[in-house]
């Protein structure tokens, strides 16, 4: 297709000025917001859900401070919403997010029309998006995804609007969008920005003079007015502040800039960044397939051929770039692992790029729709069948995933485990797993609120024991006086960073599903019906009552419970459906010296299940007692044979090695026991192992240098 002005103009002959569009368009737009935000009312759970969802609540509850970069417009709003008189305050905030889904797509409908100028096709690919898996996912919690997706394409509209007509009430607009959309979650919002450059880039002229350039920095200035909440809120000293208060412009910098995330960040090297960059993109473009299906992929992708054919180059360029922007650049950026988390951390971040396919869709049924050769008739059958099968396809895959009405899961394994605890109980909570949970249950709903809640690292409750910005010595200190003071502890999971705070001379114990520490040894509380509450949370499970989402978390929690019936040497249908319970059961094996057992369940699991389906430390446990008990096994066949060669030896060997040589990129950390296995083997036996390559990866590892000297000197 060859690109001309004519073609162009025709394209776009039915663009009208901007005003009239939006007073005509807006009914149109509530035609695709009204039945997603019913949708979303019917499969919105009741309760607190995993991910976020208990902390954004909470603090919402409370008028708190949430984590950085804080999220004042969004806990303004959530307040608001916790006042309304309907259901639980966590269906409230749940009920906050479906309307900021369902205005986000009657706003995505008018960028849509934009471009297409064909009513239908808005109307269509806006409610397509709206049912997309990860959208309606997130309308139906309470996050913050929701409420980013409005502001971006609501600017999005808004720069499509100033490249067609450009008007100064339009830019001044923009600009207090933008500076509110950065109140809200700034690092997603500046990595896409650069579309809407693309997109005003011939009006620089206009957007650069002195007057427009003052009043829309007062206006992006306004925008910015939230953050103020974190310094006037800090002097009331809310129960919930996730990193402590803000006092002064110095703490209001430090969380605005995500300081404590920054000193976090797992920075592997460039070279493996690539790698796990390369794994998730895997991972991504298989989840365009679920997000809108196979026809609906396929539609995207000719869509982008249309568009780069029949728009504006820089229109190209500007989608291209919002559909990398959370897609490739923000992974590239921040250089961690791809794991069960990051991998469930990272879908959330691709709303954007998933409704920029939406739009590329949108551009392909334009031309279908404007191609001579076939009849109105025969287009319009075409267009309507596959419209038909797309929406279908999608709508019936993610509502078994997104009907999650009944789903209880969250608040039951919280409930649990508070119901379980004895009498004035101290409980440290850790991360994402549990903080969520455990607060809205015993914050808002009163669980067992003779219970006294603490953060394993000073997160969200302004009763920490010591601030984040204390020193690991200081922490110690002040820990190891309260387990003096308080005799013993519990939580549920045992964050690392806390397990180095605890003193060395306590008694750590595990009963399934939560720790305890005390100073002396002392026997676990009996708990209310604990072991009857475990096996009916896993009949649930089984049951589908409780749904999917995040799945890196609920196979941690799922891992707790199986964790209880076994170590009650009980039995459950559930322990040999799913793979944690049956890395367990494989464990148990290993450790009463049934390695057969040991090595074929394990290995089962490292051939059938999928790597991020579990966190990399469980992985290594998994491969690093297959290969154990493998190389035991196969040692005691080779006792039995007499005479066999070195290089018999190392070919009965290297199919081992090969099979366990992944979890080496898995779970890159300098104590991984397999890496330590394998080199032992490789000093011993001729196996082939890429010396040079570990030695790059792993040169920095004090414990493992003695031993790749060796290996380089073995070579």
């Amino acid at each position: 297709m060859k690109t001309t002005d004519h073609a162009h103009s025709i394209f776009f002959e039915e663009i009208k000025t901007p005003f009239v569009i939006w007073r005509q368009e807006w009914r149109w737009g509530t035609c695709v917001s009204l039945p997603l935000l019913l949708l979303y009312l019917v499969t919105m759970p009741h309760t607190v859900t995993l991910e976020d969802s208990g902390l954004l609540i909470t603090t919402a509850h409370f008028a708190g401070i949430a984590y950085p970069t804080g999220y004042p417009l969004y806990t303004m709003l959530g307040k608001l919403f916790t006042l309304l008189p309907l259901g639980s305050i966590a269906f409230r905030m749940h009920l906050l997010s479906a309307v900021m889904g369902a205005v986000s797509c009657g706003i995505f409908y008018l960028c849509i029309l934009m471009l297409v100028r064909i009513r239908w096709i808005g109307l269509f690919m806006a409610l397509l998006y709206g049912i997309s898996a990860t959208f309606w996912a997130q309308a139906i919690v309470a996050e913050v995804y929701t409420l980013h997706v409005l502001f971006y394409f609501s600017i999005l509209s808004l720069c499509l609007k100033l490249k067609e007509n450009f008007h100064s009430a339009l830019l001044y607009t923009t600009a207090f969008l933008y500076g509110l959309s950065l109140s809200h979650h700034w690092p997603l919002m500046i990595l896409g920005s650069g579309c809407y450059v693309l997109i005003l880039y011939e009006r620089w002229r206009l957007l650069l003079s002195v007057k427009h350039l003052i009043l829309s920095f007062l206006c992006l200035a306004a925008g910015l007015s939230p953050y103020l909440y974190l310094i006037i809120r800090s002097q009331f000293e809310p129960y919930i502040n996730a990193w402590g208060l803000v006092n002064n412009l110095e703490d209001l910098w430090w969380y605005i800039t995500r300081q404590v995330y920054l000193q976090d960040r797992n920075n592997v090297p460039w070279l493996e960044n690539f790698i796990q960059t390369t794994k998730y993109l895997k991972f991504f473009g298989k989840q365009l397939l679920v997000e809108f299906s196979i026809p609906g992929c396929a539609t995207a992708i000719l869509g982008a051929v249309v568009l780069w054919h029949r728009f504006p180059k820089k229109l190209f360029w500007a989608f291209l770039f919002a559909f990398l922007s959370s897609a490739l650049l923000l992974k590239i950026f921040q250089r961690n692992i791809y794991a069960g988390f990051t991998r469930d951390m990272y879908l959330v971040y691709q709303l954007v790029p998933f409704g920029i396919a939406i739009i590329s869709g949108s551009v392909f049924f334009k031309w279908v729709q404007e191609l001579p050769q076939f009849s109105k008739k025969h287009k319009n059958l075409f267009l309507g069948l596959l419209a038909f099968i797309m929406f279908s396809w999608t709508f019936i895959t993610n509502w078994k995933q997104n009907n999650s009405r009944q789903d209880t899961f969250a608040f039951d394994y919280a409930r649990i485990v508070l119901e379980s605890l004895p009498q004035n109980a101290y409980l440290f909570l850790g991360g994402n797993t549990d903080s969520g949970p455990f607060l809205y249950a015993h914050q808002v709903e009163k669980i067992r609120p003779d219970i006294q809640l603490y953060s394993q690292f000073a997160f969200s409750l302004n009763n920490r024991l010591y601030s984040i910005r204390n020193n690991a010595l200081e922490a110690i200190t002040i820990l190891n006086q309260f387990i003096e003071e308080k005799k013993t502890i519990y939580a549920p999971t045992l964050h690392q960073d806390f397990r180095h705070t605890l003193p060395s001379l306590n008694d750590v114990s595990f009963n399934g599903l939560y720790y305890q520490i005390s100073k002396d040894s002392v026997p676990f509380p009996e708990g209310k019906n604990l072991l009857n509450d475990a096996q009916q949370f896993l009949d649930n499970q089984l049951s589908g009552k409780y749904k999917n989402s995040w799945p890196s978390i609920r196979t941690d929690i799922l891992y707790f419970f199986c964790d209880l019936v076994l170590s009650h040497k009980q039995d459950h249908p559930f322990l040999y459906q799913h793979p944690a319970c049956q890395s367990l059961i494989a464990q148990r094996f290993f450790a009463q010296g049934q390695l057969e057992q040991a090595r074929d369940l394990h290995h089962t699991l490292i051939e059938k299940v999928p790597p991020p389906f579990l966190d990399s430390e469980k992985w290594h446990t998994i491969y690093e007692q297959y290969f154990v008990a493998a190389m035991a096994l196969l040692n005691q066949n080779l006792e039995q044979t007499e005479g066999e060669s070195p290089l018999v030896l190392a070919n009965s060997m290297q199919w081992e090695v090969d099979l366990v040589y992944p979890i080496i990129d898995m779970y890159p950390q300098c104590h991984n026991k397999v890496l330590r296995h394998l080199l032992e083997v490789y000093l011993q036996v001729p196996i082939k192992l890429p010396v040079s390559q570990i030695q790059e990866k792993f040169g920095h590892c004090a414990q493992l240098r003695p031993l790749l000297d060796m290996a380089n000197r073995f070579q």
